[in-house]
């Protein structure tokens, strides 16, 4: 999967239309989650739809096309034409993560008004839908990690300081 970057002259991108484009690509059974049991805490709430697996499948697809290019910046040097043109293209990328996520968890909670108040909510294999106690009493919301790993968990802001 190629998200197009840099300029566009005279081009109108439709981005909710190209992201919904490739999550149709993904097929929901073979997208990969937490296959972990769930703990005497947490409490299922369902399964997600088919929609939703697809949207947390294009999330993992698209953090999993940041490492490559996390590992050739780091070889490249500072201020040379390549150095700047992949850092335009990873902080891109890290901001197409940053949307899909947020969509993908709005729409677990959409799909499961339940867990709306709830301030620990995650997933697990098969698209299972959990909520946890938490002390915050519904004045925050924590999102437990969807195993993604990698440049998600944070690292970014290390590579470009000077």
């Amino acid at each position: 999967m190629k998200f197009p970057t840099g300029n566009y002259e005279g081009a109108k991108m439709n981005l909710l239309q190209e992201l919904l484009t490739a999550a149709q690509e993904i097929d929901p059974k073979s997208v990969q989650m937490d296959d972990t049991e769930l703990t005497e805490t947490q409490t299922s709430v369902g399964t997600m739809s088919d929609d939703t697996l697809r949207i947390f499948g294009l999330l993992r697809q698209t953090a999993g096309t940041l490492e490559p290019m996390i590992n050739e910046i780091r070889g490249l040097e500072k201020g040379s034409e390549r150095y700047d043109e992949l850092k335009l293209e990873i902080s891109q990328l890290k901001l197409r993560c940053e949307l899909i996520q947020e969509i993908f968890w709005k729409a677990v909670r959409l799909e499961f008004p339940e867990i709306i108040d709830k301030d620990i909510v995650g997933c697990r294999q098969g698209g299972m839908v959990y909520w946890e106690p938490s002390d915050n009493h519904g004045l925050g919301i924590e999102v437990i990690s969807v195993g993604i790993g990698g440049p998600m968990s944070g690292g970014l802001a290390d590579l470009f300081r000077s």
